[in-house]
């Protein structure tokens, strides 16, 4: 095993435990004992400012990388310092979470049968993300920086998301004066800023690097699936799908806002 791939582990693991230390520090500070057990809603209060803080750092990186005009000169083989140490940050996020979820689906706390499935898809979702970014170190080569930068820029639409849920979420702890009821015009204008910047990060972004990839090559728009590789035809393919998948949740969540009568049970989406 080479020994940047140790290096890569032991980072990603390191950033694993400072998510860790994060959550654990939201949930209950020092600076503000309490005698009371820790309750399912302030776990989820402090996963959620958790995955908040991620966003915005992850965020930060994927604008940093994306925005340099060298990444742009080749979209494939383009290779950039910033994202081979800032997607660690993502990875330890990511096994922090996967673990935060498998504790979930072994809590006695009841789940509905959805809430149960799409904790599992969640799980699903973790071990395809893992297993790319582990591909990459092993692999350790340039290619798709361009494109991890994308997928890193997929979660700024969790800003406005963990925002909302941890502001809605704040009602049932100890920390009620943060909480804003789901009426209020500040809820329906991070709702709208969320499906704004998910269409925008994931759909509009991830086509934007084949309009890049077709002005590399010079061949026109229509042509450029014919002509790139066959691994970033299948990972870009996936990556559409899935957020198409969650896109479908999302809509059925405007449709029961606006006629609640007619739609129930829809899901609270957390994406990726």
């Amino acid at each position: 095993m080479r020994m940047g791939l140790l290096v890569d582990v032991a980072v990603t693991l390191g950033w694993a435990a400072l998510w860790t230390a994060a959550n654990l520090f939201v949930a209950r500070p020092w600076w503000f004992p309490s005698k009371n057990k820790l309750t399912l809603r302030e776990a989820q209060v402090a996963e959620y400012t958790v995955g908040l803080i991620h966003a915005v750092i992850s965020t930060g990186i994927g604008a940093m990388v994306a925005t340099d005009p060298s990444m742009r000169r080749d979209v494939i083989w383009s290779s950039s310092r910033v994202f081979g140490w800032g997607y660690l940050v993502t990875m330890g996020y990511m096994v922090y979470d996967f673990v935060l979820i498998l504790q979930a689906l072994a809590n006695p706390t009841p789940f509905s049968k959805g809430e149960r499935a799409l904790q599992w898809q969640y799980v699903a979702h973790h071990i395809l993300v893992m297993s790319a970014g582990f591909y990459k170190m092993v692999v350790r080569t340039g290619a798709g920086d361009l494109f991890g930068s994308v997928c890193l820029l997929l979660e700024a639409t969790n800003i406005p998301h963990n925002l909302r849920q941890m502001l809605l979420s704040a009602k049932l702890t100890e920390r009620p004066w943060i909480h804003v009821p789901e009426s209020s015009p500040a809820m329906l204008l991070l709702g709208v800023c969320f499906l704004l910047m998910y269409l925008m990060c994931r759909f509009v972004l991830v086509l934007w690097l084949f309009v890049l990839y077709a002005a590399q090559i010079q061949v026109p728009l229509s042509q450029v699936f014919s002509n790139i590789p066959y691994k970033c035809t299948i990972g870009t393919s996936m990556l559409l799908a899935m957020n198409a998948y969650w896109m479908k949740f999302i809509v059925a969540k405007i449709v029961r806002r606006v006629r609640p009568s007619t739609t129930s049970n829809v899901r609270n989406v957390k994406t990726l």
